[in-house]
């Protein structure tokens, strides 16, 4: 589409050559929108929501966010669905807003299962001492795959 754009005083009108539709805004109104993350409950409510029928400009208004955030989550739907369903309802998971996933999910798991036996032994876990664990582990795991590297 070809736009036009001119000031009128204090307001600023857009007009579309093509179909002689014109748009006026005052600079004011256009200020920029603060960061706003959702998390994945909203996120997930933002997905029912679409299903539902509402816009992308009605939902982008309703929860803070611009369209193209809205697109970015329709987008990514599956991967936050498949993601909140396999967490526990009580789990806290829901409020994060990212989904990053494990660097290394061989050493996480490992890590993990490590971490439940000691607290069902009652042995106190620093995140100091969940940090060595987890370089020790990562090099047990380097270390497996050197020696294989070099039989083969």
């Amino acid at each position: 589409m070809n736009y036009r754009e001119f000031s009128r005083g204090t307001i600023y009108v857009i007009g579309c050559v093509r179909c002689n539709q014109l748009t006026f805004f005052e600079p004011r109104t256009m200020s920029k929108r603060k960061h706003h993350t959702l998390s994945l409950k909203e996120k997930q409510e933002l997905l029912k929501n679409l299903d539902s029928g509402q816009s992308l400009t009605q939902l982008a208004a309703r929860y803070d966010v611009g369209k193209s955030t809205i697109s970015d989550i329709k987008k990514k739907r599956q991967e936050i669905l498949d993601y909140t369903s396999q967490q526990p309802s009580t789990s806290k998971s829901t409020e994060r807003s990212t989904l990053k996933k494990a660097w290394n999910p061989e050493v996480e798991e490992a890590l993990h299962s490590w971490f439940l036996q000691q607290r069902s032994k009652g042995t106190p876990i620093s995140g100091e001492i969940l940090r060595e664990k987890a370089v020790l582990l990562r090099l047990k795991k380097v270390r497996q795959h050197t020696i294989t590297e070099y039989f083969k």
